[in-house]
């Protein structure tokens, strides 16, 4: 799962949604803003729970839906949409 954390928030970065971990923390996790550097430095006791990756689910479709992605672009982060709420499904089972 964090795997898929650090890509969504590689991904938001390279297109300019984001600046730092502390703003995706924050505003994408819900969570503090030394969240993601924490969970980096200490991957193996810091799972996320269903709940961090439910709300990056949230945030990240609300976003895909307010950017009006174009139809090339749009499977890649639909994709990415998928497997965070594979992710999150994962957490809860």
């Amino acid at each position: 799962m964090m795997e898929v954390i650090v890509e969504t928030f590689t991904l938001l970065q390279e297109h300019g949604v984001v600046s730092g971990g502390r703003e995706f923390s924050v505003e994408w996790l819900g969570r503090s803003p030394s969240y993601l550097s924490s969970m980096r430095a200490r991957p193996a006791s810091r799972r996320p729970s269903a709940g961090v990756m439910m709300t990056l689910y949230v945030r990240f479709r609300e976003y895909i839906e307010e950017a009006g992605m174009g139809e090339d672009v749009r499977p890649t982060w639909d994709g990415m949409a998928e497997r965070i709420w594979g992710a999150a499904m994962h957490r809860i089972k």
